[in-house]
């Protein structure tokens, strides 16, 4: 029984706490508030009161490395893979493109792939609300839900699962599911009703969690993703503010009279030798030098160390100086080579549509929404299933290069021009491509004016 396991649920959700919270945290960075992180990492180093602290708070680069990498990483449903029916009718075919369409699968996808990348686990929900006759497939936060594994033969199945449903008079709040049970409780344990009566009315938990570690249920988080992503825009920000007081020069004076000196550029000061004295007034300055060069070496070689430690091949580096070091950063990120990695990817995304979301959507979920109310009152035939087949992701090469060898191939007579031409511009339509080589061909043609002929 859930109910027998709600105290032990809330322990665990307390001891995970601290990966939840680093969760949050790198999805709030993924967000784009990454600003508070490194004003909170400087006024720890600089002192929240000093004045080196407010002017390094204004010289903050605007860069957030965490989201380009997952940006980058999280490509496998830019081109949407193909899904078909076997061992079904055309009927199953035209229900599976209807829930493509009416959940904005792949878009939906692309969020949970980027949640994946992110802290290493997504969970998909698909959802009916009998209210608006609308289905739409849910991506939890990553920080908002805990997985039970109690499989004595598999450590790495999922039997429970714990979501977090926010706050309610100043309580947490949370459901907890397994194949029969659904429940709703409180911090304190306290249980609430539930329309179901606490049945789990599709006999299954009701989503799909895919996870990137093979050998623990709940991974263990990558703690380097939160510090380098704060380090790299805090360095940044060292090097401007030491960029700044370099351009000062601090002035000193030795055995001055105190006088009311202006400092302007056309400003003379007459400065007098005390006759009683052997001492002799000067004036002198100090000139700040930071070793800058340096400084941007050390940056971009932690950062490609980081990279080249993550399995992520940095894009080329280039010549990087204080003019450019933050768009060569991002170059960096721009180019860098995510090939092996997104095959990875499409094979793990690939196996968890096949052998769960869709049998999930289309066997278990799919009549329970027709007896609901659904729209339509067609079944899948129970021995459908989807292939899918993600395109073959390619590795990073520049256009100019991918033309060069695609067009040896079409000459050696390896590849048809419609085929090379689908190969460089993925997701293009066979109009398109036809029309594109007519307007190749049209262009290529020559026209001799015979008219002035004599």
């Amino acid at each position: 029984m859930l109910a027998d396991k709600i105290d032990s649920m809330l322990k665990a959700w307390d001891s995970a706490t601290p990966s939840l919270s680093y969760k949050a945290d790198l999805f709030c960075i993924h967000e784009g508030e990454l600003f508070s992180y490194i004003v909170k990492e400087l006024a720890d180093t600089l002192g929240a009161d000093s004045k080196s602290f407010k002017f390094a708070v204004q010289r903050i680069p605007p860069i957030n490395v965490l989201k380009k990498i997952i940006s980058k990483l999280s490509q496998i449903y830019n081109i949407p893979p193909s899904r078909s029916i076997i061992d079904g009718t055309t009927s199953d075919q035209d229900l599976l493109q209807y829930y493509i369409k009416e959940l904005k699968f792949d878009s939906q996808m692309d969020v949970a792939n980027e949640f994946y990348n992110l802290t290493k686990v997504c969970f998909i929900m698909p959802v009916f609300n009998p209210l608006t006759m609308m289905v739409n497939l849910k991506i939890l936060l990553p920080h908002q839900f805990l997985p039970f594994g109690n499989d004595p033969n598999d450590r790495t199945r999922m039997t429970e699962l714990m979501t977090y449903q926010g706050t309610y008079d100043n309580r947490k709040m949370f459901y907890a599911y397994s194949a029969d049970e659904f429940i709703h409780f409180d911090q304190d344990g306290k249980q609430y009703p539930t329309e179901s009566g606490g049945v789990n009315i599709f006999g299954t938990i009701p989503g799909v969690y895919v996870r990137k570690s093979r050998t623990l249920l709940y991974p263990k988080d990558d703690t380097d993703m939160k510090p380098m992503t704060i380090l790299i825009p805090t360095m940044l920000a060292d090097l401007n503010l030491a960029s700044m007081f370099s351009c000062f020069s601090i002035m000193y004076g030795i055995d001055i009279a105190d006088e009311d000196r202006k400092y302007a550029p056309n400003a003379f000061w007459n400065l007098k030798s005390d006759a009683d004295s052997d001492k002799k007034p000067m004036i002198g300055t100090i000139k700040p030098e930071a070793d800058i060069d340096a400084t941007i070496n050390l940056i971009v070689s932690e950062f490609t160390m980081w990279l080249n430690a993550k399995g992520i091949k940095p894009g080329s580096v280039g010549d990087i100086n204080v003019d450019n070091v933050s768009s060569g950063i991002s170059k960096i990120i721009d180019e860098m080579d995510t090939f092996e990695d997104q095959q990875k990817q499409a094979m793990v995304f690939g196996q968890a549509e096949m052998s769960e979301i869709w049998p999930l959507i289309m066997h278990k979920m799919h009549p329970v929404w027709v007896a609901q109310g659904l729209q339509t009152n067609k079944l899948f035939t129970p021995t459908a299933e989807v292939v899918v087949e993600f395109p073959q992701q390619e590795a990073l090469k520049s256009r100019a290069i991918r033309v060069q060898e695609l067009s040896a191939e079409v000459t050696a007579g390896f590849l048809s021009r419609e085929s090379a031409i689908e190969k460089l511009n993925p997701g293009m339509s066979d109009e398109d491509i036809a029309k594109m080589i007519g307007q190749i061909d049209g262009s290529a043609t020559v026209t001799v004016d015979t008219s002035m002929a004599q």
